[in-house]
């Protein structure tokens, strides 16, 4: 076994020696690549998703508001609609148990 160790050079030497990977390590390389690229793009999504859906409920409420004020309400009477609304984030449920 020992002598078998002795003749397998590191990846750092069989590219110094052949100038070259090969097929094997090019498909591990290729492979965790785009195991990579994966990952990233999922992040992306995931963010991208999130703040797709904090900018339409923000502008959905924006809409309610002025609809209210078209309609003659006081400030205090849109005050007490908007905090009877419940949060559908799981933060902002968090965040008012804290409160109470």
């Amino acid at each position: 076994m020992l002598p078998m160790l002795a003749q397998e050079a590191s990846l750092a030497e069989q590219v110094s020696m052949n100038g070259s990977l090969t097929p094997d390590q090019v498909f591990v390389l290729l492979i965790v690549g785009i195991g990579c690229v994966t990952a990233a793009l999922i992040v992306v999504f995931c963010v991208f998703s999130g703040l797709v859906a904090s900018l339409q409920k923000s502008r959905m409420e924006i809409d309610l508001k002025h609809e209210m004020l078209d309609r003659g309400m006081s400030a205090d009477e849109i005050a007490t609609v908007v905090k009877a609304s419940k949060p559908t984030d799981f933060l902002e449920r968090l965040a008012d148990r804290r409160r109470c």
